[in-house]
């Protein structure tokens, strides 16, 4: 890309979620390049081999098949590209119990939260466990 910006919503800098540990990733394995402020869940394990849910050195169309392969209801079934998930703005569901007080039922976006799906889209979603 022609700029690091991309990596944060310009929405979390400054913001109690996006300055938040879990929330604040380096995108370089040596810790010293851009950070990002999305999760990119679906990249995060370079294992051997690469596990069906995790889209790391695959095809958009390997990645749909592996998922469908998955069943993992967490992921649902995709019917193709604009199903699948790459990256999505942090968020504190209120119904996970171990959430700190200060961010539970917290998102950058109130009531919902942005989304890169994997035919390069993007949308905003409501989120029902979001109470700000």
């Amino acid at each position: 890309t022609k700029s690091n910006d991309i990596w944060s919503c310009p929405s979390s800098i400054g913001s109690v979620v996006g300055e938040a540990e879990q929330v604040r990733q380096c995108l370089w394995s040596n810790g010293k390049g851009p950070t990002s402020r999305y999760w990119l869940w679906r990249f995060d394990r370079a294992t051997e081999p690469v596990p069906l849910d995790n889209l790391w050195g695959k095809t958009p169309d390997q990645s749909v098949v592996d998922l469908q392969a998955a069943k993992n209801p967490q992921a649902g079934y995709p019917e193709g590209t604009s199903d699948v998930e790459l990256a999505v703005d942090a968020y504190f569901p209120k119904t996970i119990p171990t959430v700190d007080p200060e961010l539970k039922g917290v998102a950058i976006h109130p009531g919902g939260r942005n989304r890169l799906l994997l035919d390069s889209h993007a949308k905003w979603f409501p989120d029902a466990r979001l109470t700000r």
